[in-house]
């Protein structure tokens, strides 16, 4: 087997010299179990990234290697021309936790597929190349993802058969709105949105895409209320809105910021963004109205939360964020399978708490 180094130099001689390892002494993973790697070396890191927040539930995870060993011992590719059992049931599960009537779920390889297609979709459908993004994002790799994307560190080509038109972001470090409160910043930014739309509408944009929360951007948060407030004028000018939520339904952050959001999703049924977020007292609470109104959901729970923060995942617009886990002050772990009407102690013995809602 190869070290480190000799791996490099067989990497240059074979791979494209527009690929590039992340560091300039590149770290080769040879293995991972839970949240850690190894080098060839053997030595152990504790993995942050995730493999770009594709691995999260962490490495070589005992049920995903048996369900991939089943299958792969069955049939490995079929391609869409035939019908197969396993992606219709998952797509029948995404679509009946999605809360989007008669939904329709399409498989793609990737991030940048998925955004390739939903643009393809709002061009086609409003018969415009007009689209807005906006600054400080980050949608792919491709050819139009990279059109929509405003990280030049991340861009390699400027040519697009896109008119694409950045709007102000929930991104505060750069922003000429930083030094406004949360409720003028919002403003300032739909200000911007509808002088532009004033200003450069040449017969109709197709849509917004934007992050919830922008990962690669450094996990910039939004006001509450921000998206709500934008939303109202592209529903306006009959502008489609794209999510593009990789790395938004699923996240874990410090407690320690006075109101952090923790995961949100579009309610197509409710026509607004329905949230999970912490309060500045260390409460979770619950927003299904893009932040107007908000419910404690940490009523029930026999301790405060602690700083070390809350996961969310699995968003079901049904109940809002299916399984929520959160740590409290004296060291307890709780978790809820139903959006805080009840909580279950997971790290001692399983105590079950009830609540009503």
């Amino acid at each position: 087997m190869s070290s480190t180094q000799e791996l490099l130099q067989r990497y240059k001689a074979v791979m494209p010299s527009f690929v590039t390892p992340l560091y300039e002494t590149p770290i080769s993973i040879e293995r991972g179990e839970g949240g850690y790697v190894w080098d060839l070396e053997g030595n152990k890191y504790l993995d942050f990234f995730g493999g770009i927040l594709t691995t999260m539930i962490g490495h070589s995870a005992p049920e995903v290697v048996k369900a991939i060993q089943e299958q792969a011992s069955k049939v490995m590719h079929t391609s869409t021309l035939y019908l197969n059992e396993q992606v219709v049931s998952f797509a029948e599960e995404v679509a009946a936790v999605s809360g989007i009537p008669d939904a329709r779920v399409l498989f793609t390889t990737s991030g940048s597929e998925a955004n390739d297609t939903a643009i393809l979709l709002a061009t086609n459908y409003r018969q415009s190349n007009q689209i807005l993004a906006m600054r400080n994002s980050y949608h792919g790799r491709s050819l139009t993802t990279q059109a929509v994307t405003s990280h030049r560190s991340w861009l390699t080509s400027s040519y697009s058969g896109l008119d694409v038109h950045f709007v102000q972001a929930p991104y505060r470090l750069r922003s000429p709105f930083r030094d406004l409160d949360d409720e003028s910043f919002t403003q300032a930014c739909v200000s911007d949105l509808a002088q532009l739309l004033d200003m450069t509408d040449a017969g109709g944009f197709a849509a917004l895409i934007a992050e919830p929360i922008q990962g690669v951007g450094g996990f910039a948060t939004p006001p509450d209320g921000f998206f709500g407030a934008l939303h109202k004028v592209l529903e306006a000018n009959n502008i489609l809105f794209i999510s593009d939520s990789t790395g938004a339904s699923s996240l874990s952050m410090d407690m320690n910021n006075p109101r952090v959001l923790y995961a949100s999703m579009w309610d197509h049924q409710r026509k607004s963004w329905q949230m999970i977020s912490g309060g500045s007292n260390s409460g979770l609470y619950k927003s299904v109205n893009s932040g107007e109104t908000w419910s404690n959901l940490s009523d029930g729970l026999p301790e405060k939360i602690g700083k070390s923060g809350i996961s969310v995942s699995r968003a079901n617009s049904n109940i809002v964020y299916a399984n929520i886990e959160a740590q409290g002050e004296k060291g307890g772990v709780y978790r809820s399978d139903n959006a805080g009407k009840k909580w279950i102690q997971v790290n001692k013995d399983r105590i079950t708490i009830a609540r009503s809602w």
